[in-house]
């Protein structure tokens, strides 16, 4: 996988498209994902590694217990 350098002026601009659930910035996410490969190859990894994490997390039932002892629901979180 090909390095990028990016100065450290810009590491909290670069940070903060990620970060952001604002509509707008999170369709030029999107869009510089979708035209750039080396992150559409990431996505799609994290995208599998989603996938996996849940069914992980669905047969094990210690950690489900866990979980409804905390009142904490991930739902939503993997889709």
């Amino acid at each position: 996988m090909t390095r990028y350098k990016i100065s450290k002026e810009n590491l909290k601009e670069f940070f903060g498209l990620f970060k952001s659930n604002k509509p707008k910035d999170r369709k030029a996410v999107e869009k510089m994902i979708a035209k750039h490969p080396g992150l559409r190859a990431i996505d799609k990894e994290l995208t599998r590694l989603n996938k996996k994490a849940a069914d992980v997390i669905s047969k094990d039932k210690d950690y489900q217990n866990f979980l409804k002892r905390n009142n904490i629901d991930i739902k939503d979180t993997f889709k």
